[in-house]
């Protein structure tokens, strides 16, 4: 690791465990859901070997399998899911909803898990050997059919 992406992996680590501490006080029910997605080994990270391109996904509870994905927005992580719920809360909530909206679902809360155990294991710092995602590496030439497994 240089030096610029330890402290990028370091500031990303700190927001994330801010968010996740901030999730599990005030949505419970969810950060519940999301350790438990993560304690059966539902979180998986797809690496394709020549690009290095990365896809998170989580398996549901239904057994249908989730795209999340991330981006950094005005130094915020900004998240979103393939699921349905994530689309009724964070996309289809109207204004005067906002109260009860939020940007997220458990797919996603069980990814940021997996990512503050990976990031904190990178960094050699404590971390839970169970929370780290499933990796799977996969050739440059399965992306195609990869991505349509999700259409």
């Amino acid at each position: 690791m240089t030096i610029l992406s330890l402290n990028n992996a370091m500031s990303r680590l700190e927001k994330l465990e801010i968010l996740l501490n901030k999730i599990e006080r005030e949505f419970t029910d969810i950060y519940v859901a999301a350790a438990e997605a993560v304690k059966k080994k539902r979180v998986r990270k797809y690496v394709f070997r020549s690009s290095e391109k990365v896809f998170w996904t989580v398996i549901g509870k239904e057994g249908k399998e989730y795209i999340t994905t991330s981006w950094v927005r005005e130094g915020n992580i900004i998240y979103a899911c393939s699921c349905p719920d994530y689309l009724f809360h964070a996309m289809l909530k109207t204004r005067a909803e906002k109260i009860n909206r939020r940007n997220f679902c458990y797919h996603i809360v069980a990814r940021i898990i997996s990512e503050i155990n990976e990031l904190r294991r990178d960094l050699g710092h404590k971390y839970n050997e169970s929370a780290l995602p499933t990796i799977i590496r996969l050739d440059e030439r399965s992306i195609k059919t990869f991505l349509k497994r999700f259409t």
